[in-house]
């Protein structure tokens, strides 16, 4: 049996050799990176969490700043109680899945949001999820079913904090977990490498898809299929020489929340998250007196609050946010020399000195600390 248990792990060795093609000559090293922590998501999922029996929740996030998202394994023919609180979370969204969308089951079969549940003043609900409706708090659960998704939405960096969360299978009697054979990890191991091999085949062919855009423009924000309901995206692109930036203009969203954020082509991963301005939340955005938000894309500091630090790269792409709105304005963009930038901007833009960005920087850093991130 020794040998057969070794085989396993070879096996499963020789299978994430192969995922090094998936790389491709730009960037190896963040390549690199990058297909670690889709691993460390894979295995994760597939060894300790894809068990509808024994569901828990396992946090897996992909690149939004603005929220972080928790899934648990659930089965159709099962009957389940998701419980916790809401906190200071400023939104959430409860969805329910056929399965992975890069791996082909993109349905969403239903989903439900603080405006739908009934939350106690403590913040603290309970909501069963089943195929027969029951009274209070209910989600619709469908014989497709293969896992929820919670989105958790955080708005106000100081005051947001993580919402608690526990969910259990009510129907049928739980035993302990038994002892996993060789066959079992060598399916579950080769499942993880397969999502992660399915996950950047499809993301390589949705981010060509997205940004056959020219450089220095963003796309008309719009609904995506595979998206919240609530979400208005536009996708852009940014390609700056030295002394070069990008601003980005248009009418404050009417919103509950809003958010633009750059990430790294083409691993869609954010450059910094925690040590570095590659987002900015609406809540934080200092509104010009035109009524119009301007955000400045470049590699030097220009001193105004809404800065996107690129961080040294010369080229990324980029996506707005608009949450919980009707429509969404359509951005604008131009390139200005950096030496130009105050002439394009409004006479009363408001400054920023060192100590205050400094000042900035550590209030984000310790928000997503606060989140695990």
């Amino acid at each position: 049996m020794i040998d057969g248990e070794l085989a396993v792990w070879r096996d499963f060795g020789a299978a994430l050799a192969t995922l090094e093609a998936d790389i491709g000559d730009t960037n190896r090293a963040e390549g690199y990176r990058h297909l670690g922590m889709l691993l460390e998501s894979a295995l994760r999922w597939h060894l300790s969490a894809n068990d509808p029996l024994r569901p828990r929740l396992c946090q897996i996030n992909d690149t939004p700043e603005i929220a972080d998202n928790l899934f648990a394994a659930v089965s159709g023919d099962g009957r389940y109680r998701l419980r916790g609180s809401i906190g200071t979370l400023t939104d959430l969204n409860i969805s329910i899945h056929e399965g992975w969308n890069f791996q082909g089951k993109p349905k969403v079969w239903g989903d439900i949001g603080r405006d739908e549940l009934t939350v106690a003043p403590d913040g603290s609900f309970e909501l069963i999820l089943s195929a027969e409706p029951v009274p209070g708090n209910w989600l619709a659960l469908p014989p497709e079913a293969a896992f929820i998704q919670i989105r958790e939405y955080f708005y106000d960096l100081d005051r947001d904090r993580p919402g608690t969360f526990e969910i259990e299978r009510l129907d049928v009697a739980i035993t302990p977990e038994p002892r996993p054979t060789p066959p079992e990890i060598a399916a579950a191991l080769k499942a993880a490498v397969d999502w992660v091999r399915d996950y950047t085949a499809f993301h390589k062919m949705v981010f060509e898809r997205r940004h056959q855009i020219a450089s220095n423009s963003v796309t008309a924000p719009a609904r995506q299929p595979a998206g919240n309901r609530h979400i208005w995206y536009g996708f852009g692109k940014f390609s700056l020489g030295r002394g070069k930036a990008l601003i980005l203009e248009f009418e404050a969203p009417v919103a509950r929340m809003w958010s633009v954020q750059w990430l790294t082509s083409p691993w869609y991963e954010s450059a910094g998250l925690a040590d570095r301005l590659t987002g900015l939340f609406g809540s934080d955005a200092v509104i010009d007196s035109d009524g119009k938000v301007r955000i400045i894309f470049s590699g030097e500091d220009p001193g105004v609050p809404n800065w996107l630090d690129t961080s040294g790269y010369g080229e990324g792409i980029f996506v707005t946010r608009w949450l919980w709105c009707d429509d969404g304005p359509v951005p604008t963009t131009k390139v200005v020399p950096i030496a130009d930038l105050d002439a394009c901007l409004p006479p009363d833009t408001v400054r920023m000195t060192g100590v205050e960005r400094r000042q900035q920087i550590a209030r984000r850093r310790a928000h997503f600390a606060r989140r695990r991130r």
